[in-house]
C-alpha cells in the first residue's frame, strides 16, 4: 500500500520545450485522482520501496497522462526533504525490509505537516541547460536573455536550492566544477576540430 505521498509541479525544465530535467518546482496540494493512480500502480505491481511517478497534465482539460515510474529518487526529492518528508531515510528502511532486518509493518515515516506552495530550484542544472542550448544553437539571442532573466529571478525567489546547502557546499561545488570541466573539454575539442583541417592541408606541402 501507499504509505507516504508528496506531490509537486514542475514549473520549468532545462529545455525550452518542457522536456529534460526539472529546474524549478513547487509543492502542490495532493490530488485525489493522481494519488489513486499511484495506489493502483503500487498495488498491481506489488511495488516496494520509494519511487517517483510522473504524469503530464493537460492545462486545458486537467486530464492526466501517465509518463513513467522511476524506482529511484531524483534530485527533486530535496524539496520534500526540506519540508520534513525524508524519502532517503524511507529508502534505507525499505532496504532493511528486503534484507530481512526489520518487519515491513515497523517501517513508518514521521511526516511533518504538508506544506503546499513551497518552491525549490536547481540553479546549476538551469545554467548548464542554457549553456547546452547555446552550444548547440537551439536558442536565439532574445531567448538567451529571457533565460538568464528567469535564472536570476529563480535565484532570488527560491529559498530552497536543490543540491545546495550552505552548511555543506562541497557537493554543489564539485558538481559545478565537473560540469565546467566537461564544458571546457567540449570547447577545446571544438577548436581542435576546426584547426585540424588546416594542419592536414599544410602537412603534405611540408612533406614535399
Amino acid at each position: 500500500k501507499l504509505t507516504t505521498y508528496f506531490q509537486q509541479k514542475v514549473l520549468r525544465t532545462d529545455v525550452l520545450d518542457g522536456s529534460g530535467y526539472g529546474v524549478e518546482g513547487v509543492s502542490v496540494p495532493p490530488s485525489a485522482e493522481l494519488r489513486g493512480y499511484c495506489e493502483q500502480l503500487v498495488g498491481r505491481l506489488s511495488y516496494t520501496g520509494v519511487g517517483c511517478v510522473q504524469f503530464l497534465l493537460d492545462s486545458r482539460t486537467g486530464k492526466a497522462y501517465f509518463l513513467e515510474i522511476n524506482p529511484r529518487l531524483d534530485a527533486t526529492c530535496a524539496l520534500p526533504y526540506r519540508l520534513g518528508i525524508d524519502f532517503p531515510m524511507l529508502a534505507v528502511e525499505c532496504a532493511k525490509v528486503r534484507a530481512g532486518l526489520v518487519d515491513a509493518d515497523s517501517v513508518r515515516l514521521e511526516q511533518a505537516q504538508y506544506q503546499p506552495g513551497r518552491r525549490a530550484a536547481w540553479i546549476v542544472g538551469d545554467i548548464f541547460g542554457l549553456l547546452h542550448a547555446i552550444r548547440h544553437r537551439k536558442v536565439s539571442a532574445p531567448q538567451v536573455a529571457a533565460w538568464v532573466g528567469r535564472i536570476c529571478i529563480s535565484v532570488v525567489r527560491n529559498r530552497m536550492h536543490i543540491t545546495w546547502e550552505s552548511r555543506d557546499p562541497l557537493p554543489t561545488v564539485f558538481l559545478f566544477g565537473s560540469r565546467l570541466k566537461s564544458l571546457f573539454s567540449n570547447i577545446a575539442r571544438l577548436f581542435r576540430g576546426r584547426l585540424a583541417p588546416h594542419s592536414r592541408a599544410e602537412n603534405p606541402r611540408l612533406a614535399k
